[in-house]
């Protein structure tokens, strides 16, 4: 075996040494570094030299001054001011100069009129004047004239708004003396004040007045529950109230209260609402609303009837709803009234949310159930919710004319008279009724648990009307 020798191999011995540093090869670069600085400063510098000029031109405008806000009137020396403004911009005389001028030369002729002497209508005002190029052009005289008018039409139509709102107010004075306040007032005391427990409250109008008592109408689902109420009249005044009737089906309650609880400036200076005799309104008629439509007590609002074609279906009962324009609230009431400071209708809300326009039932197609409460006689109830046929809804159908049943409540006599939802109602207690006041008014007049006869047509399932013949059973509601 040969034997190795590290002799043989002198590479293995050789050793790594830093390369040294080219001093002349780093300042060159230092340099060449620098110089194309320069260089590229320089044409910065004469770029933005070159284009200086134009961003001057562009840039340097000065922003103009913002106007400064003035509330107060203008001041007299404004007219002066625009005066000197007209001058300024080429107008060399005033009009009294110009006619003194065309004195000698020719009249100046008003704008809009033809001129005696050329029979062409007059747009500018000229003044013809001794010395060449004196000829003054501008509707100095006309826009005069025009801004003149114009604030004379504004004026007019300040005073025009105003005499109609006063007019409304005028209207709704002595109906607004007639809302009171109503408080149910329970038979317990609270224990904390020894005060009596209440129901709530609300707001009523008088629809009626005799020489023994106010008859106050309102609206609650809770008033009825009281034994007793405290009214509020708007004289300051209060009474304590009964109850003449109340209608679940509307929630509307009759309060009375005795002239003998009240002083002698209430008695004599309160008045009564008369309700409308007429279900007569129409689209855009103009009505009043008083109460509190907005939520907020004492409010008068005037706009619009836009519709009369919804109905208002209770049990036994339909009524039209006049749709206004004007805004209210889920939680306001009160009443509409007409031209003549009647009550055309009263407030019914649906639950909607605040910001829903005023809705009210026709008080005229209320007057024989506010009749019926005030004299404190019992609602006949049968159960059946309808709708009048009508003679286009009969032709177009092609169905009998009468009462078509919407649907039965639960557990009424109409369900157990076995009256169904699609029958039509023609005849009740052997009178014809072709509409639900006529069948409200018929059924009213009936006696309470008695049976009535009744006829209508029901459809059979080969598409043909067949007259049945029911015994109902009339019950108080």
């Amino acid at each position: 075996m040969v034997e190795r020798n590290d002799q043989d191999y002198p590479f293995i011995k050789e050793t790594i040494k830093k390369r040294p540093v080219n001093k002349k090869a780093a300042v060159q670069k230092i340099l060449m570094a620098a110089l194309c600085g320069i260089i590229f400063g320089a044409c910065a510098a004469l770029t933005i030299a070159a284009t200086m000029p134009a961003m001057l031109k562009v840039l340097g405008k000065e922003a103009p001054e913002q106007e400064e806000v003035t509330l107060s009137p203008p001041a007299a020396s404004q007219t002066e001011t625009s005066a000197e403004d007209a001058g300024a911009a080429g107008v060399t005389g005033t009009v009294d100069e110009m006619s003194a001028e065309g004195d000698g030369q020719g009249a100046a002729e008003p704008s809009g009129q033809e001129s005696a002497g050329e029979g062409e209508a007059s747009g500018t005002v000229k003044a013809e004047s001794a010395a060449p190029g004196n000829e003054v052009e501008g509707g100095v005289s006309g826009e005069t004239e025009s801004a003149a008018d114009a604030d004379g039409m504004r004026a007019d139509l300040a005073d025009h708004l105003e005499n109609i709102y006063n007019e409304i107010k005028k209207i709704a004075a002595e109906p607004q003396k007639a809302l009171v306040r109503v408080t149910g007032i329970g038979d317990k005391e609270n224990l904390l004040d020894h005060s009596s427990l209440t129901y709530g409250d609300e707001e009523g109008i008088i629809f009626l007045k005799n020489k023994d008592a106010f008859y106050i109408l309102t609206r609650s689902e809770t008033l009825g529950d009281s034994g007793k109420f405290r009214v509020d009249f708007s004289t300051g005044d209060s009474g304590e109230g009964t109850l003449c009737g109340a209608d679940e089906r509307t929630n509307l309650l009759v309060i009375k209260v005795g002239m003998d609880e009240l002083d002698d400036e209430t008695a004599q200076t309160v008045p009564a609402v008369s309700l409308a005799t007429e279900a007569d309104q129409e689209q855009a008629d103009p009505v009043i609303a008083i109460g509190s439509p907005t939520g907020d007590a004492g409010t008068l609002v005037y706009g619009n009837i836009t519709s009369v074609l919804g109905k208002y279906r209770i049990p036994d009962a339909e009524y039209t709803i006049l749709t206004t324009d004007m805004v209210g609230s889920s939680s306001g009431g009160g009443v509409l009234l007409d031209m003549d400071g009647q009550m055309t209708g009263i407030m019914f809300t649906d639950g909607e949310e605040d910001g829903t326009v005023v809705r009210a039932v026709s008080a005229a197609q209320l007057r024989p159930l506010l009749e019926m409460l005030s004299n404190g006689e019992n609602i006949r109830y049968a159960g059946i919710i309808g709708e009048t046929v009508t003679e286009e809804k009969a032709e177009e159908l092609e169905i009998p004319l009468g009462i078509y049943v919407d649907s039965v409540e639960e557990n009424s006599p109409a369900m157990a008279a076995g009256i169904q939802s699609g029958d039509i109602i023609f005849e009740l207690d052997g009178r014809e009724v072709r509409t639900m006041e006529e069948y409200s008014e018929v059924l009213q007049d009936l006696p309470v648990q008695q049976r009535a006869d009744l006829s209508l047509y029901r459809r059979m399932p080969s598409g043909e009307y067949e007259e049945v013949d029911l015994r109902i059973l009339v019950v108080k509601s």
